[in-house]
């Protein structure tokens, strides 16, 4: 059965109308599964994004005349962030020291460390 959206001869530019059903149908689509998809994965923020390109061309028609024709596709993206964090620290009191090779290592600072850094 052919869809009722393709048959009209006029169609309104309004997106109130069914001129853009298919539109509004990827978007519902794609919104839902941006929601799911962020419950299930623990997301609290997440963008939807949709975007019109509207291209003219004047064409010659079956009726011989130039026709202004629009080509009119829409792409939608959405998506969110998962970021696993943990907070943590290096334990004790550790001077940046050069060492080997002129790579740099950590010691542990104690009361035996002289000014210039060695160990005495």
């Amino acid at each position: 059965m052919a869809d009722k959206k393709n048959k009209s001869k006029v169609k309104p530019i309004d997106f109130r109308s069914d001129t853009f059903g298919y539109l509004l149908d990827d978007m519902t689509t794609n919104f839902n599964k941006l929601l799911k998809d962020m419950e299930r994965h623990g997301s609290d923020e997440g963008s939807f994004t949709v975007k019109i390109n509207v291209a003219l061309e004047d064409k010659e028609l079956d009726d011989g005349k130039q026709h202004t024709v629009p080509d009119i596709k829409h792409k939608i993206k959405s998506g969110f962030q998962v970021t696993n964090e943990v907070d943590g620290s290096l334990d004790g009191d550790y001077v940046l020291q050069e060492g080997e090779n002129g790579t740099y290592q950590l010691s542990l600072l104690t009361e035996q460390l002289d000014m210039l850094g060695e160990e005495a």
